[in-house]
């Protein structure tokens, strides 16, 4: 009883932190690796494995920050794609990450294919316009996009979220730069040029190199990172600069990660990424070092699209127009254009780059969003109202004070509304009410769950409201899932949690494995189990809540006009729906609830019935059609079956489709293959009952019609 209930561990209550996979395509280290860095805060407290190639440059970075990695194995062509895939395929089906970061085409085209049997979320990130064609593919199958740069946007994409920037803390002043790198101060007649990039040869740095030889009194400084994909550029670039004379003004130094805070120290930043020929890669989508450059205070100058983010900030040249550099260089030191460029930085920088915490923020919240668990990692203060409908549930209201009462926080209320008990259900929660001031109680004689649910709700004291049901067994963190995911999200009006269905025997493992939604696969879906929910709508989906597990703003509920008290069943879909349509829906895996299914078959079936009825008298057009559909499907099967052998056969097939993934949702069940056994019968049962429910709901509502 609700008396012996006992607290919950705190930490319990509170949903686990997300685990979240990196995979990075390449051992260099170079701007998109520096951007994740950037992301991903020292004291975030995500559970991130980072993982790269064997020998990569990125993931030695991040163990230097005690951050989980993994080498993936990899080479050229076929065999080292297939060898990167299995290893992929093993660290998801081990470590069963929340959702996985894929950086760049090649890595989510690899992450992609191993979570298509392993069941993962991808998030896949876009950091320039290489690989248009197999983008728009990626961007299809992934679960989430992240851009770099708004620069790398495909056409027409308004679901990518871009992320641009962070830049790292402030800039170290120009003296102090100047010292810093050992300039000497003495040489003023001595000009400087940075640059901050891969060694690549698309990334323009011979051009400047080119662009020294005309300017006697500069001198070219080069933080170069190697790529290595052309381990020779080092080598070729001091070469050219040898050739053309300007050797010892020609100074490459290794690559360091706090260039950016040495920036102020030059006069000039170049930043010259060109298209080659046989390139995949077009143009330089964000160029992050010249952000940083504008920042310290420093002039830049860039071929586009950079040069255009920089607008006022930035002089605009060709990727390969030597002479254009040469101007733009000696326009940066002349002071009144050098005046111009500096003035025009600081609203370049408030208009286009987050601050730290806000991309990392972003960041998060998109990766939790992405594995629906909005909210995990943060803690919500809002206090919350628990609404729940009783009537003649004497022995199950006492369990269910039992499980709801030691989440409650000091301030949250629980509000249960009795429609007209004759059990002693009223008086079991009258006695909950006189030991704990937070439970309080209604009587709403001859209300039905609609009615009572919106009388309990107009009581309630605060403005989120949580909604559970008798028979539901609520897991530790159901609660403060909601409370975390609508503190993180003051956008979302309606919180739609999920439930397991549990089981007695095999006909309910049955029932259940083709009935209701698997929470694992909302989790970690197969594309297998991908199909199948969008074919057949089994799945959890933020606008079609229950009300089991559901929370949402009381603003939202008055907007709507609160739980329609004309549906007899369908009600809380109908509610959830309406609110969807106005405001944005979240779906909350972290707040599960274990519901009982009816105790027999026969009850079963019933509540499907009525299942359909809802469907019907609730007049939405995708509930009808679906059952519609379900008619259709066994008149047509029961066509083939009458048929030649290849109707029989596209009659298998069919049957297949539909019974696979509940066959193999049954057999993870403690009554495995009895109960997969059942699946078939349970399945048509089921079917049969809805239909025949929405049938004698449509045909009501038509001779209503009629009759008006």
């Amino acid at each position: 009883m609700f008396s012996d209930a006992t607290a919950v561990d705190d930490d319990a209550r509170f949903p686990r932190p997300l685990r979240v996979g990196i995979v990075l395509p390449t051992r260099t280290r170079g701007g998109a690796e520096v951007w994740q860095e950037r992301l991903v805060r020292e004291e975030a407290t995500a559970d991130v494995t980072v993982l790269a190639p064997h020998g990569s440059d990125a993931l030695r970075r991040w163990q230097e920050r005690s951050a989980r990695t993994l080498d993936l194995r990899s080479g050229r062509r076929f065999r080292g794609a297939a060898a990167s895939v299995v290893d992929l395929r093993e660290y998801l089906r081990t470590s069963r990450p929340d959702v996985v970061v894929a950086h760049g085409v090649k890595a989510a085209l690899l992450t992609l294919t191993a979570a298509a049997g392993a069941g993962a979320r991808v998030a896949w990130v876009r950091h320039d316009d290489s690989f248009p064609r197999l983008s728009r593919i990626v961007n299809t199958l992934a679960d989430a996009r992240l851009l770099g740069s708004e620069g790398a946007r495909l056409a027409g994409d308004i679901r990518a979220v871009a992320i641009q920037g962070p830049l790292p803390g402030a800039p170290l002043t120009r003296a102090a730069a100047r010292r810093t790198l050992g300039f000497d101060e003495g040489s003023s007649g001595i000009r400087r040029a940075v640059m901050a990039t891969r060694l690549a040869p698309y990334k323009g740095v011979d051009v400047a190199i080119r662009a020294l030889a005309c300017l006697p009194t500069w001198k070219l400084h080069v933080f170069g990172v190697i790529d290595h994909a052309y381990p020779q550029e080092a080598e070729r670039l001091t070469a050219l600069a040898e050739q053309l004379g300007v050797g010892e003004r020609f100074v490459l130094h290794p690559a360091r990660d706090d260039a950016w805070s040495l920036l102020g120290a030059f006069d000039a930043a170049l930043m010259l990424t060109r298209t080659d020929a046989g390139a995949h890669l077009s143009r330089e989508a964000f160029g992050l070092t010249a952000y940083e450059a504008v920042r310290a205070g420093v002039p830049v100058v860039a071929a586009s699209p950079v040069a255009e983010q920089l607008g006022a900030a930035g002089i605009l040249v060709g990727s390969e127009d030597v002479d254009a550099v040469v101007a733009a260089l000696r326009e940066c030191v002349r002071p009144e254009r050098r005046r111009e460029l500096l003035a025009a930085g600081p609203g370049v920088l408030a208009t286009t780059v987050l601050e730290p915490d806000e991309a990392a923020d972003r960041f998060t919240r998109l990766l939790a969003g992405t594995a629906r668990r909005p909210g995990a990692g943060v803690r919500g203060a809002e206090p919350m109202s628990v609404v729940t409908t009783v009537l003649d549930e004497a022995e199950a209201l006492a369990r269910l004070l039992d499980d709801v009462v030691p989440l409650l926080g000091p301030d949250d209320e629980l509000v249960v509304v009795d429609g007209g008990s004759r059990d002693g259900t009223f008086e079991v929660a009258q006695e909950a009410g006189r030991r704990d001031a937070r439970v309080h109680v209604l009587r709403a004689e001859g209300a039905g769950i609609s009615e009572g649910r919106n009388a309990g709700i107009a009581a309630a004291a605060h403005e989120l409201i949580a909604c559970t049901d008798v028979g539901c067994t609520p897991a530790p963190t159901w609660l403060e899932a909601f409370r975390s995911a609508a503190s993180e999200h003051p956008e979302a009006y309606l919180f739609t949690g999920v439930y397991t269905a549990t089981a007695r025997n095999a006909v309910d493992d049955a029932f259940a494995a083709c009935g209701y939604p698997d929470v694992a696969e909302l989790h970690h879906p197969s594309a297998g189990q991908r199909l199948y929910a969008r074919a057949f709508g089994r799945a959890f989906r933020p606008e079609m809540p229950t009300g089991r597990s559901v929370a949402f703003r009381r603003a939202a509920w008055a907007e709507v006009g609160g739980f329609p008290e004309n549906l007899p069943t369908g009600e809380d879909v109908t509610f959830g729906m309406r609110i969807a349509a106005r405001h944005p829906a979240l779906l909350v895996a972290d707040a599960a609830v274990e519901w009982e299914q009816r105790p027999s078959v026969r009850s079963t079936l019933r509540m499907y019935y009525r299942y359909g009825q809802g469907s019907a008298d609730s007049g939405n057009t995708r509930l009808v059609v679906r059952d519609g559909l379900r008619l259709l499907a066994y008149g047509g099967g029961a066509v083939l079956a009458t048929r030649g052998p290849l109707a029989r056969t596209a009659l298998a097939v069919g049957a297949v489709g539909y019974l696979g993934v509940p066959v193999r949702r049954a057999l993870r069940r403690p009554r495995g293959v009895r109960a997969a056994a059942l699946v078939p019968f349970a399945t048509a049962a089921r079917d049969v009952a809805k239909v025949a429910g929405a049938l004698e709901g449509m045909t009501r509502q038509a001779k209503r019609g009629a009759h008006s």
